[in-house]
């Protein structure tokens, strides 16, 4: 991202543009999981920093897009990718340097040397082990559609619209001011035309491909910063001041919330925090450990350091919102993981489920997510597969998750409920298991 905005506006976006990516709200609860979306996110950076340096450095360009492309997909499959191949033949119709011959050239080049190193790997892998190979190829290539033309998936198409305004926070705001300013001179902005081609392209080729889920839409961030970047400095000093007061008031509070929460964890007050506290963990002390709050003390100093020292410039709003989503998340890392591992943690639950389980190899899953199902399988070794997988047959039980309330649709005349569990405090998501039916 960096190089991508530094080929499009010079050394002074690069470093506010990392800044900016750092702030959205969607990046910061997706990017601390353990996903692939993430090398998808990773290969649409690459890939973008390589069509911004296009016009200048055709080679590095071209390595770059290549590189992007194949790890897109090698890391995620088709979902991020066919969005940055489809902007890699869409831009010539916006003219200027993407119908040059080195362009052509460029795109040519990365798109082939990218379905090369696909193509090798796969064959390799069919080589070593067919079946394997064919159960990845299924995985990488997946869509919405994959189950057919359904009416989740098409309610699916307004998912990516529904969560932007929030996901994308504060970049959207900042890309729509610089559409509206840039409206008149696109014919000669080639700098601002890439990434708002880039946020149209991705935002349809999305819409239409991705599942209804958060992580899918992060590399819809990338040419929404990019975008954002390019008139952060005609912003209204107004609007500026304005973003900035509400990020610093948000998490001034927030870290204020956090610790509150920590003293009354410590010593019983104020009482009704520490109250609240134990309904959520029910007879759980919460152990004081030196370091984590040494760094979150220097944390909070170093965040109102930062906020007194500011510049009073329009980009003062976007470097507080960044340094205060970074404090607040690593006060929360900080102060309140043991709280939040002990009410959400699956290894508690996952030991009880266990007990229960006996010697059973596999157990058919109804409505399990995909990370409960890899924690089950990561803390007891417990395979949970679909209804449908060919060995369901030989598993014994069946367990259900329930969301709030709600069981998934299963035959229940063939189970009866054995076993119910939840997490500590969570009365929102339980698991049910089941034995057949005498």
């Amino acid at each position: 991202v960096h190089v991508a905005a530094v080929a499009l506006y010079g050394p002074r976006a690069g470093r506010i543009a990392v800044l900016l990516l750092i702030g959205c709200l969607g990046l910061l609860i997706r990017a601390h999981e353990m996903n692939t979306d993430l090398a998808g996110l990773a290969g649409v950076s690459v890939g973008m920093a390589g069509l911004a340096l296009s016009p200048r450095r055709p080679w590095a360009a071209a390595g770059l897009l290549a590189t992007g492309l194949g790890m897109a997909f090698l890391g995620h499959g088709i979902v991020p990718t066919l969005p940055l191949a489809l902007l890699v033949v869409a831009l010539p119709a916006l003219g200027g340097a993407w119908r040059a011959r080195a362009y052509a050239a460029i795109a040519a080049g990365g798109l082939a040397v990218a379905a090369a190193v696909a193509g090798a790997w796969l064959l390799a892998w069919h080589g070593r082990d067919p079946a394997l190979a064919a159960q990845w190829s299924a995985v990488a290539f997946a869509t919405r559609w994959s189950d057919g033309i359904t009416r989740g998936a098409i309610a699916d198409s307004a998912y990516v619209a529904k969560i932007l305004p929030w996901y994308a926070w504060p970049a959207l705001p900042l890309a729509a001011w610089a559409a509206w300013r840039a409206r008149r001179t696109l014919a000669t902005r080639a700098d601002t035309r890439l990434p708002l081609a880039a946020s149209a392209v991705f935002f349809v080729a999305l819409s239409l491909l991705a599942p209804g889920r958060e992580a899918s839409a992060m590399p819809l961030l990338v040419p929404l910063v990019l975008l954002g970047v390019a008139e952060l400095d005609s912003l209204p000093r107004g609007a500026a001041s304005a973003l900035d007061w509400f990020g610093v008031t948000t998490f001034s509070l927030l870290a204020l919330i956090l610790w509150v929460g920590f003293v009354a964890a410590m010593t019983g007050s104020p009482a009704a925090v520490a109250e609240f506290l134990a309904r959520e963990v029910p007879g759980y002390a919460y152990p004081f450990r030196f370091i984590p709050f040494a760094l979150a003390a220097l944390l909070t100093c170093i965040w109102v350091a930062v906020v007194a020292r500011s510049l009073r410039t329009t980009r003062r709003a976007v470097v507080n919102w960044s340094a205060g989503i970074t404090m607040v998340w690593m006060l929360t890392m900080m102060l309140g993981l043991p709280l939040i591992d002990q009410a959400r943690s699956y290894r508690g639950l996952a030991a009880r489920l266990a007990a229960e389980l006996g010697d059973s190899p596999c157990t058919i899953g109804a409505g399990v997510g995909d990370a409960q199902r890899a924690l089950l399988d990561y803390f007891i070794g417990l395979r949970v597969l679909p209804p449908g997988h060919p060995d369901a047959p030989a598993c014994r039980t069946l367990l259900a998750q329930a969301n709030r309330g709600e069981l998934p649709d299963f035959d229940a005349s063939r189970w009866r409920e054995a076993w119910r569990g939840s997490r500590p405090g969570d009365r929102t998501e339980a698991f049910i298991l089941f034995r057949p039916a005498p």
